[in-house]
């Protein structure tokens, strides 16, 4: 309720993210990803993220691609349909979506951003290797740029699972037609 002290703790923020990214950068970073699990449309809505979160990535994300060209992921948790196209206004260069929804989904609200994702983490430690692969295959098949998990990987994912994954990029003919 506070919008001045939100600004505030956001630019507190934003200063000691860059701060941290030109870090990674400088130890060799070839991609900067900044994920966001509150910016979500389901726990702030469309009206505070693009007050309180949307602007902050975007500084992120152009100061990163003016360092020198650095390329910028956003992953964003949860479902993001309510935040509709206002995805497209973020600057980040692809946009990575939890499984929750679709890339189709995510390709119709930010069509000029490559999608990346999103093979449920929780299928990715559970379930077996080919059906990992099957599941990456039709994430390849709906349109995403880049084959990813959803969110972070649990460290006790099997190793055969996440070459599970890899699989599917392997054996998909679709390896090299992203837009």
């Amino acid at each position: 309720t506070d919008k001045k002290a939100v600004h505030k703790l956001g630019d507190f923020l934003l200063e000691n993210l860059i701060r941290f990214g030109d870090a990674m950068i400088e130890a060799g970073a070839d991609v900067i990803c900044i994920a966001d699990p509150s910016a979500t449309g389901e726990l702030i809505g469309r009206k505070s993220f693009d007050a309180h979160a949307l602007p902050y990535i975007n500084q992120m994300a152009e100061h990163f691609r003016n360092r020198g060209g650095t390329p910028v992921i956003v992953h964003i948790c949860g479902d993001v349909r309510s935040l509709g196209t206002t995805l497209s206004g973020i600057s980040a260069q692809a946009i990575s979506i939890d499984s929750l929804v679709s890339i189709k989904t995510l390709r119709e609200l930010a069509p000029s951003r490559l999608s990346m994702g999103n093979v449920s983490t929780y299928m990715l430690e559970k379930s077996a290797p080919e059906a990992i692969t099957k599941r990456g295959k039709r994430c390849l098949e709906s349109g995403a740029d880049i084959l990813a998990p959803a969110c972070g990987i649990s460290p006790i994912t099997p190793i055969r699972n996440i070459r599970g994954l890899a699989m599917a990029v392997a054996s998909t003919d679709l390896v090299g037609s992203a837009q």
